[in-house]
């Protein structure tokens, strides 16, 4: 399985460190205007981030891909709260681990 960290304007895939264009979102529309409601719940779940353990945030970040991945797979309305949970802990990862590729991979080789 291949995991992908996502960094604007393309995303980075873990495993190898290439850089991969691609979108989120399998259709057509453009990528959304998160409401005042999701932008506040964003923002809390970002925030939270900063109280986990290093072991913990890295299987956040995991269980964000997934959750994002079946989001797309199923055609979910839950896009782009899985989307934007990916990438608050995939940048708290980067910001806390320099070495945030290596550290992934020691936890799901």
């Amino acid at each position: 399985m291949v995991e992908w960290t996502c960094d604007s304007p393309g995303f980075t895939n873990l495993e190898t460190g290439a850089a991969a264009e691609a979108s989120f979102f399998s259709g057509k529309e453009p990528p959304q205007m998160l409401t005042g409601a999701q932008q506040h719940a964003a923002d809390r779940f970002a925030k939270s981030l900063l109280t986990l353990s290093d072991d913990a945030l890295i299987d956040t970040y995991h269980q964000a891909s997934e959750d994002h991945r079946a989001a797309q797979a199923e055609g979910s309305d839950n896009l782009v709260s899985a989307y934007t949970q990916m990438l608050a802990s995939g940048r708290a990862m980067r910001d806390r681990f320099p070495d945030y590729q290596s550290r992934y991979k020691l936890r799901y080789p």
